[in-house]
């Protein structure tokens, strides 16, 4: 490895721990937050939210213009050229959100067959224009790969959005309202800090002159237009077809693991776009970069979301109770949905920073397309046919896309079944102990709630016994090198004989 590639790798792997340093606290925050207004609100409030997100999250990615991508990718970045983003994404989303407050009837009425959403998508509509103002210092962070800046803004915003902000309202009795103020109340939170940390990126110009940039974003931003697609289809035909209520319990359902899921491999994205950018004429350091991510996700991925898959009732029942008794089939097929979908997200950003956002295109175009006829030919028969298909989808997604990254970058099948085999191997693991606890509950008067802790702990005990004990089965070439540079400060650890043989494991770890 060269010395700027190995700087790169050096700097990449800082800013991954900086991301996952906030990403323990964020997803806690989250799923605390999840759990309580799911428990304080009911399905019905969450499924009028869940319209207003539909909707909101559309218009954010077309007024984007794939300009936030862009402004990390351009190999320079002008003062001119940002002022001239910056007054584009302001003159879009002022139009957007003036758009849809004026037609929120119509919206609500035609589009969702949901009137009573009206009056919140009307609310919801001027935060358009704080997420463009959030664009270029969140781009200008990205591009220098200040993750704990991006980390720690993150976090503070949600903390105070949704769990001081969302979750008193709620308890106040605003319903939906409490929703709402919880989204304000993050963004604007987010927008503010990030300009405090970047700045000089407010800057005005020309927004009809964008050169340098408006090619690669436009890609971009109908790559995105068909991963939003992809993601929003199955809620859009849920709460069209089966109403509030359903797509408030699909909502949840789908974000009970999907919280894990983005967090994940959000903050890997985020890393390896700007990373793979800066070495993107170089597949050996491509190739080393996408195993060992690769590796990194499935190992977690899944056993993770395998276990609880297995486990799904017991989580809904114990984390929102009974009056979610709609959500639970729909667990374990949307859980299941996750572990391509974590797979498959490490392939998009490595296509785009190596120039070729062509190529994830034309793949997120096919999947979106399959997603809407086999969504219309699912949604005669039942709510939980729309998981399955879901799960199915992301499935023929991963795989579609794996494949053209792997053939532009020169890995084989047995690269990646070699990069999965410790994830694989954990995920048998993880649903065995999970189902033979379960069988050894299932005739006592447990709680949920210390049923599903004893089946967390039941998987973890042995996941982590295993993994300490027969580390050379467990993590591969590039998952223990990852490893040992991550952990390398543990040395000390050797000591200790519980973790003699697995550090002794990682000292043993070569660059791949």
């Amino acid at each position: 490895m060269s010395g700027s590639s190995g700087s790169l790798t050096d700097r990449g792997l800082r800013a991954i721990k900086w991301n996952y340093i906030g990403t323990i606290g964020r997803a806690l925050a989250q799923l605390l937050s999840l759990v309580a207004l799911a428990r304080l609100l009911g399905p019905e409030p969450t499924g009028l939210f869940g319209y207003a997100l539909l909707l909101i999250s559309f218009a954010a990615l077309a007024a984007d213009m794939g300009l936030s991508a862009a402004l990390v990718q351009a190999a320079t970045l002008s003062r001119e050229q940002l002022g001239n983003a910056v007054s584009r994404l302001l003159l879009v989303a002022v139009a957007a959100s003036t758009v849809i407050f004026l037609l929120a009837d119509l919206i609500a009425g035609h589009l969702f067959d949901t009137p009573e959403s009206a009056p919140v998508l009307r609310a919801i509509a001027p935060s358009l224009i704080v997420s463009a103002l959030s664009v270029p210092p969140a781009a200008l962070l990205r591009r220098e790969l200040q993750f704990r800046a991006l980390t720690l803004i993150g976090l503070g915003s949600y903390v105070f959005g949704y769990l001081i902000v969302g979750i008193g309202m709620a308890r106040a009795g605003a319903g939906v309202w409490a929703l709402v103020a919880a989204w304000y109340a993050q963004n604007l939170t987010g927008c503010i800090a990030m300009h405090n940390v970047a700045r000089g990126s407010l800057l005005l110009g020309n927004p009809l002159r964008l050169p340098g940039l408006s090619g690669f974003g436009g890609v971009i931003m109908v790559t995105y237009l068909f991963n939003w697609v992809i993601d929003n289809a199955t809620p859009f035909v849920v709460g069209r077809s089966f109403g509030p209520t359903a797509l408030g319990a699909f909502n949840v359902s789908n974000n009970l693991v999907r919280t894990p899921a983005s967090h994940l491999v959000t903050n890997l994205q985020t890393v390896l776009f700007p990373a793979s950018a800066r070495v993107q004429d170089n597949p050996a350091a491509l190739r080393r970069a996408y195993l060992m991510a690769l590796a990194g996700v499935g190992f977690v991925a899944i056993p993770l979301f395998a276990g609880a898959a297995v486990a799904s009732h017991l989580v809904v029942g114990a984390l929102l109770g009974h009056q979610w008794a709609i959500a639970q089939p729909l667990l374990a097929p949307l859980a299941l949905a996750m572990i391509p979908h974590s797979l498959m997200a490490i392939s998009g950003p490595m296509l785009g920073g190596k120039g070729e956002p062509l190529a994830e295109l034309y793949v997120q175009a096919a999947t979106a397309a399959l997603l809407l006829l086999a969504l219309f030919a699912a949604a005669s028969f039942s709510l939980l046919a729309l998981a399955w298909v879901v799960c199915g989808v992301y499935a023929v997604r991963c795989l579609g896309m794996t494949l053209v990254l792997a053939q532009r970058i020169g890995v084989d099948l047995g690269d990646l079944f070699s990069a999965l085999r410790g994830g694989l191997m954990l995920a048998s693991v993880a649903m065995a102990v999970a189902a033979g606890i379960e069988h050894l509950l299932a005739t006592t008067t447990l709680a949920p709630t210390l049923q599903l802790a004893i089946v967390i702990a039941g998987i973890v005990l042995a996941c982590v016994a295993l993994l300490l004990t027969l580390p050379a089965i467990f993590l591969e070439q590039h998952l223990a090198w990852l490893a040992s540079r991550l952990l390398g400060h543990f040395a000390y650890a050797q000591r200790w004989p519980l973790l003699h043989r697995f550090m002794a494991h990682l000292s043993r770890a070569h660059a791949p």
